[in-house]
């Protein structure tokens, strides 16, 4: 399960970098999730991707991320719902 993840978010992040405009180098970033958060999804946009995770209690958390530099640019916190 985990190497899927993993799997998944190096072509995502190999996608996104083909479909950039102007830079055509190679790159290679690495995002680290807050202690005990697992990933459970992911979605691009066009300058940052977005990673849906989840913590040990179930709370989830939404992460911002410039794909081309793994710098975190924001968070959103989800309350209430159920996992």
């Amino acid at each position: 399960m985990g190497i899927l993840i993993i799997v998944g978010v190096v072509v995502l992040f190999a996608t996104l970098a083909s479909r950039m405009g102007g830079n055509k180098q190679a790159w290679e970033s690495r995002v680290s999730l807050p202690e005990g958060f697992g990933l459970v999804g992911i979605a691009g946009t066009q300058d940052r991707v977005i990673l849906h995770t989840r913590g040990p209690k179930g709370e989830a958390l939404l992460l911002a991320v410039d794909p081309a530099t793994g710098k975190t640019l924001g968070r959103i916190a989800v309350d209430g719902g159920t996992p």
